[in-house]
């Protein structure tokens, strides 16, 4: 079976695989240290596993 290459993460997911509250992981994106939400679902953000996984292995870089 393929794996999803584009699963999408919400908040909540971010806080269980971070273990970093909301307020932190939004002054990390504000200072562009954390990925952008790649989708805004009224008020609902999203962010590709993809760009999550890497920023929890260290490998992420912020696009130029």
């Amino acid at each position: 079976m393929a794996q999803l290459q584009n699963r999408m993460y919400d908040s909540g997911d971010l806080k269980e695989i971070t273990k970093l509250s909301k307020t932190t992981l939004w002054r990390l994106w504000s200072r562009g240290e954390f990925p952008r939400p790649a989708f805004v679902l009224g008020r609902k953000n999203l962010w590709r596993s993809s760009e999550v996984d890497a920023w929890v292995a260290g490998t992420w870089r912020p696009a130029s």
